[in-house]
């Protein structure tokens, strides 16, 4: 039975090829791009430095302080007044019944 001709792998080995060679290539453009890119974002944040030191925006100033205002939250000498439940009627309550839901 016949396996193809020689030819034909020849091609097939070299498209692959190709294709390995056209992925590295990519990889190296975006590799150059993005270096070009860190290259500019470097030189205007430097710039924006130097702008901003000498017109004197960027001076270090102390923040005020802010001192917390901190209470107890639970005062010691407050009584506890709990009452039963009643109705309308007086009668003291002793099971919450829901509607169902």
């Amino acid at each position: 039975m016949q396996q193809g001709h020689p030819r034909h792998k020849q091609l097939r080995r070299a498209r692959h090829e190709m294709y390995l060679h056209n992925r590295h290539k990519a990889e190296g453009v975006w590799t150059a791009i993005k270096n070009v890119m860190t290259g500019i974002n470097n030189a205007i944040s430097v710039v924006g430095k130097r702008i901003s030191r000498a017109s004197g925006i960027n001076k270090q100033m102390s923040a005020p302080k802010i001192e917390p205002d901190i209470k107890p939250i639970i005062e010691p000498n407050i009584e506890l007044k709990i009452a039963p439940l009643v109705d309308y009627d007086g009668v003291a309550i002793k099971r919450l019944t829901t509607n169902g839901f």
